[in-house]
């Protein structure tokens, strides 16, 4: 194969590397790369078939996701960052299966220590560590709590538990004076002198009035240690009435 010099033309002999008429250095033509065959896969072994997807059962439709809305793109989850795999959880071990949780039944936590238990009357413990002393005050004057923590539910809580307190103590003290006044009447009016029931209905009368006024004070105390010592209980018996709300 002759070679000829690009700057001048004269012809060359084979292996020389400068051209003898002008000296310019001659560029080694190096032999064009056979382009690479395509890859294509092996054909089955003899008595072997190709797999393809067995077809959907008869009167079964084979599943296709449904078409995105109008002006709505198909969601596509980001692409993994370079150098970083995609998530996968690991397979259960083997014998073991998967949790479901089972269906209609939603996440029940366990009973609260600091109330009945989770659901409307659960308070935060970091409230009620940080409100004992307004929980407390709710006892003597409802409004304490209510201006001295509002934000808090266990200050309102026990704020309605002290309203309730209230109530109950203007209903017994209502029914002390009752009792009262009608002793007093008795006695200025002389009934005593004509009937020996007066004695009996004093001393039923003052055996009631003494114990509804234990009740009070009895309903007093525990209300005042419910608040002080950060627990989330209803008083007895009036107690699961709601006036003030939590929230």
């Amino acid at each position: 194969m002759a070679n000829f010099c690009r700057n001048c033309g004269m012809q060359l002999e084979d292996g020389v590397t400068f051209c003898t008429g002008c000296g310019t250095k001659l560029e080694q033509q190096t032999a064009p790369v056979p382009e690479q065959a395509q890859y294509a896969p092996p054909p089955p072994a003899p008595g072997q078939q190709q797999y393809a997807p067995p077809p959907p059962a008869p009167g079964q439709q084979q599943y296709a996701p449904p078409p995105p809305a109008p002006g709505q793109q198909q969601y596509a989850p980001p692409p993994p960052a370079p150098g970083q795999q995609q998530y996968a959880p690991p397979p259960p071990a083997p014998g073991q299966q998967q949790y479901a949780p089972p269906p209609g039944q939603g996440y029940a936590p366990p009973n609260d220590p600091y109330g009945p238990q989770y659901g409307t009357d659960y308070i935060d413990p970091a409230d009620i560590a940080a409100n004992k002393i307004w929980g407390g005050l709710g006892y003597i004057f409802f409004l304490i709590p209510l201006l001295g923590a509002k934000h808090s539910r266990y200050a309102r809580f026990h704020a309605n538990q002290g309203l309730l307190f209230l109530i109950f103590w203007i209903i017994v003290a209502i029914i002390i004076n009752i009792i009262s006044f009608a002793t007093v009447a008795s006695i200025s009016s002389g009934a005593w002198l004509y009937g020996g029931g007066f004695g009996a209905a004093y001393v039923i009368g003052s055996i009631i009035t003494t114990i509804l006024g234990i009740c009070v004070a009895i309903m007093g105390i525990i209300g005042l240690i419910n608040g002080f010592t950060g627990k989330v209980k209803n008083l007895p018996l009036i107690g699961k009435i709601r006036i003030i709300k939590m929230n």
